[in-house]
């Protein structure tokens, strides 16, 4: 590596690969740049641990004192409020795995001006770039499978495909962040991702409704709750979102 070597421009390049060896060049092109918290943060994100319906919070606003405080009592104070009130759940799991489970350090997380997936250029686990999403017939079949089963009465729309294709795609954990915008309104941003770390859908969420997040999880229906159904839709999964442009034609063709 040259001295002019930019890990943060090489790895925006990493999320876009589909090789087999992305794991290989995070490995060797990033992770010599990171601190020792940052790469033991990083191992809890590797593809063979399964985050699947996991709440992890991401905090990339670090506006000062107040925003502490306001980031604490909604997180931390929840987190031991719901422990005591639910003995065989959790919020974000164990404590002693609040380290990896609540980002909460701005010398790694902090994203200034940007939005919250540049977090992505310096932790591209956390969008899980090492799996590529294509669709297999196996999720044609799924998604068809799925209309069938909702919509009986009557003839199925596009809309009805679009929704079982999002409710597809969703992987990986579900990202709770808190963002400039979280601080200022006080709400905070409930994100559901396919496994390239592409928003499939978003919902804005008060700190007091928190606690109904991991009941929805542990009975399989979060994507049958509000949360999900109010949510608004991400770019790239939108009618004419890339995602979607690719993805709509080839499940309406196995239809018809």
């Amino acid at each position: 590596m040259g001295l002019n070597f930019n890990p943060i421009r090489f790895a925006s390049s990493i999320l876009d690969a589909t090789s087999n060896h992305v794991q290989e060049l995070i490995q060797t092109a990033i992770a010599p740049w990171r601190s020792q918290h940052l790469r033991r943060i990083a191992e809890k994100y590797l593809p063979g641990n399964d985050l699947y319906g996991k709440l992890v919070v991401l905090r990339t606003h670090y506006g000062g004192v107040s925003d502490d405080v306001k980031f604490r009592h909604w997180i931390y104070d929840a987190a031991t409020a719901f422990a005591e009130d639910n003995p065989l759940g959790d919020l974000f799991g164990d404590s002693e795995d609040h380290w990896w489970r609540i980002l909460d350090d701005a010398s790694l997380f902090d994203t200034g001006d940007q939005d919250w997936e540049s977090i992505y250029n310096r932790f591209p686990e956390l969008a899980s770039p090492e799996v590529c999403r294509t669709f297999s017939d196996g999720d044609v079949a799924e998604v068809k499978e799925e209309v069938s089963a909702v919509v009986t009465s009557r003839e199925p729309e596009e809309d009805d495909y679009e929704d079982a294709i999002a409710h597809a795609a969703v992987s990986g954990c579900w990202l709770l962040v808190l963002d400039r915008e979280s601080f200022e309104d006080e709400e905070m941003l409930l994100v559901f991702r396919d496994r390239m770390g592409n928003v499939v859908r978003q919902s804005s969420i008060k700190p007091e409704d928190l606690e109904h997040i991991p009941h929805y999880i542990m009975r399989g229906s979060i994507t049958e709750s509000g949360f999900w159904r109010d949510a608004e839709i991400g770019k790239k999964y939108k009618w004419k979102g890339k995602i979607m442009r690719e993805i709509l034609p080839r499940v309406m063709a196995e239809v018809e």
